[in-house]
């Protein structure tokens, strides 16, 4: 009796102990379903420290631009003449003496015949003026006192016809002597060394165009880019347009041979420049920078390169953190809330340097240019899952890219990707690498 009451008892041990077991279980799985449902609702946003440092205002976006000369000349044909030919076609490369197209003679000598009859009879008209105005003096001395005011008035208005003859006269035989100048002239010359851009070739009834956009006499025929003083123009969006600023400097590289850079400072355009060039047009409609250069050696005109911010060695090693992200900073353990590389947010132990200009501590160590941290709060706690990115581009985010994609990668995977890139770099250059994100 004894003994079944013993095996009563440890039966009753067993299944308590199993129900106590269970609960136990229970409770850890819902502890743990809580602190997940919390950990889940409780993002904290961090901005990588390269974003902080304003890394990535303009070396980190690259800008396509293409090589083009500092001026243009054009070679007119105001008066209109007819041209016989043309020497030259776009693209060819001129030199100071390159014949560029050639007058009609034949036409040339019509011309300075009309010009010379015009001259004739402007010098018969002059003569006959200087006659009259002969008359009138002698008319005036030989008049008695009655006749004398009509006299003088008939004078005045003969000196005035005289004038008025002798200005047409003078225009009349420049006229001829410009005329004769061209038949000796005929060949147009070029007066500068650069590239023919345009060629303009007007049609004269027996002489078709090859130009759709002109089909009259006059105007521009050739329009040539100088050679040498060569610059980059950059054709940027609003936003990139005012996130550069005049003098700041840049680096230029090839886009087809990377090994081949170039430097210079950024210049922004008026956008009421260049009234006079063939960018004017495209100058009211979009906003425009120039890169000059230190040296353009081994460029060529309409050469496509890409151009980046050139920034300091030094300054690229150096990292330097506003105040309000460091806890404790002038005490002996200062620290910042900073991903930990797995989505999860820590307490990053930081040794500080000496403060910059505008107060930012630098970091000797603790923190790289690829780390994320976010400002202290009463709210932050060890073990929140962290995020990269704005709290209020959240909406925008959920209803178009799904998680993991460009842009709105899962923290833990761009942690370790950057950390290994990072150390990757480092290994290699010594330096540190700015991310963009």
């Amino acid at each position: 009796m004894a003994a079944s009451k013993k095996k009563g008892n440890r039966k009753k041990w067993i299944i308590a102990a199993l129900i106590v077991a269970a609960l136990c279980v229970a409770v850890f799985f819902i502890v743990k379903a809580f602190r997940k449902e919390d950990k889940g609702d409780s993002v904290v946003y961090v901005t990588p420290v390269s974003m902080l440092m304003d890394k990535l205002l303009l070396g980190q976006n690259v800008y396509a631009g293409i090589v083009v000369t500092q001026g243009e000349v054009t070679v007119n044909n105001d008066d209109g003449n007819r041209i016989s030919d043309y020497y030259v076609k776009e693209g060819d490369t001129v030199t100071v003496g390159t014949p560029l197209f050639k007058y009609d003679v034949n036409a040339l000598q019509d011309s300075l015949t009309s010009k010379e009859i015009a001259r004739d009879r402007a010098k018969i008209a002059l003569e006959s003026a200087q006659k009259a105005r002969d008359d009138a003096q002698k008319a005036l001395n030989e008049a008695d006192s009655g006749a004398r005011a009509a006299a003088e008035l008939t004078l005045r208005d003969s000196e005035l016809a005289l004038e008025e003859a002798r200005l047409t006269f003078e225009k009349a035989e420049k006229a001829v002597t410009e005329a004769s100048d061209k038949i000796n002239n005929a060949t147009v010359l070029c007066e500068i060394d650069g590239t023919v851009s345009k060629v303009t070739k007007a049609d004269y009834g027996n002489q078709s165009s090859t130009d759709s956009e002109s089909s009259q006499m006059g105007g521009a025929v050739i329009t040539i880019e100088k050679s040498g003083n060569l610059q980059v123009k950059l054709s940027l969006g609003e936003l990139d347009f005012n996130s550069i600023e005049d003098g700041m400097e840049v680096t230029v590289q090839s886009r087809t041979d990377e090994s081949k850079t170039w430097t210079g400072t950024i210049r922004k355009a008026v956008l009421t420049e260049n009234t006079d060039s063939k960018e004017s047009s495209e100058s009211q409609q979009t906003n425009l920078a120039y890169v000059t250069l230190d040296t353009s050696d081994g460029m060529v005109s309409g050469q496509h390169v890409k151009v980046t911010r050139k920034t300091d060695e030094k300054e690229d090693k150096r990292i330097f953190i506003d105040p309000s992200y460091i806890v404790d900073a002038g005490k002996s353990s200062p620290y910042v809330w900073a991903d930990d590389g797995t989505g999860l947010l820590e307490k990053r132990k930081v040794e500080l340097g000496e403060k910059d200009s505008e107060g930012k501590y630098e970091i000797l160590s603790g923190l790289g240019l690829t780390d994320a941290i976010v400002l202290p709060s009463d709210d932050l706690a060890v073990g929140m899952s962290c995020k990269i990115g704005d709290p209020s581009a959240e909406a925008s985010t959920a209803s178009g890219a799904e998680p993991g994609e460009a842009g709105n990668a899962k923290p833990g995977e761009a942690g370790n990707e950057k950390t290994e890139e990072a150390g990757n770099e480092k290994q290699e250059t010594g330096e540190s690498s700015t991310s963009a994100v």
